[in-house]
């Protein structure tokens, strides 16, 4: 975890604060799953792979510039 290898920074995210951080994923995934089967509209899916590209670059950002 990021946490192991800068001292001092505290997870923000409540989600994987309180249940760890691969529970959050496993949770994630069950839910965008959920929402791949369910939908009509594929345009939900593509914004929800969207977002998740966005959320991971910015991770990417910040272990790269740290």
């Amino acid at each position: 975890m990021l946490n192991d290898f800068i001292r001092g920074i505290v997870e923000l995210n409540p989600l994987v604060r309180s249940v760890g951080l691969w529970p959050a994923k496993l949770l994630v995934l069950a839910l965008a799953l959920l929402l791949a089967l369910k939908t009509e509209k594929p345009q939900r899916v593509w914004t929800l792979c969207g977002l998740y590209a966005v959320l991971i670059a910015s991770n990417l950002l910040l272990l790269a510039r740290h």
